[in-house]
């Protein structure tokens, strides 16, 4: 038995072979503004709170390889928003993602539209003015689109949009409108 499981796993990493020779490994990194929806914050005991932040600030850096027209990336993110208007204590919302990105780069010549999707975990902290820090984790999906136009042979300039969801967090969902720029450099 044994040595069926280790003849199929040699069998998986030589079919895999070619594809990893024709990957291509790129880095990227993107600023941007990121928009906060309005959310009703839940504290247990207590009357819930309507939330809203202003435009904050995103910053996005990943590590990826392109197959084809396809590109699998590890990416994370952090974003800043200060607080809009509230009765809470709140004065700033952070969040930290780490997400897993699926991107397919529609064929054309030198500006490539994309589409992407991608999943993770998201942490939170609410900064108070008050009382300590609170800080929760959940589960996080983001869709996108966007459009590369390559600068050079290496470096190719992305201009995105990403809508990002946060499920269950603090009690409600949070959802975010990312714009970003950046560019991704192919080695």
């Amino acid at each position: 038995m044994k040595k069926r499981i280790a003849v199929i796993v040699a069998t998986g990493f030589c079919s895999l072979s070619p594809i990893a020779s024709a990957a291509t490994p790129y880095i990227s990194t993107a600023t941007g503004t990121g928009v906060i929806s309005s959310y009703t914050e839940t504290i247990p005991f207590t009357t819930p709170i309507q939330t809203s932040y202003d435009t904050g600030v995103t910053i996005d850096g990943g590590i990826g390889l392109k197959i084809s027209d396809f590109r699998l990336e590890a990416n994370l993110n952090y974003q800043t928003n200060k607080i809009d208007k509230t009765t809470s204590d709140t004065v700033r919302a952070k969040l930290f993602s780490y997400l897993a990105n699926v991107y397919y780069d529609i064929p054309s010549p030198s500006i490539r539209p994309y589409l992407m999707l991608g999943a993770g975990g998201t942490s939170i902290t609410l900064k108070k003015s008050s009382q300590d820090d609170r800080t929760e984790n959940a589960l996080s999906l983001q869709v996108g689109t966007g459009v590369g136009i390559k600068a050079t042979g290496n470096i190719t300039v992305d201009l995105g949009y990403r809508y990002f969801t946060a499920f269950n967090l603090l009690s409600d969902d949070v959802t975010c409108h990312r714009f970003l720029l950046g560019a991704r450099y192919s080695f």
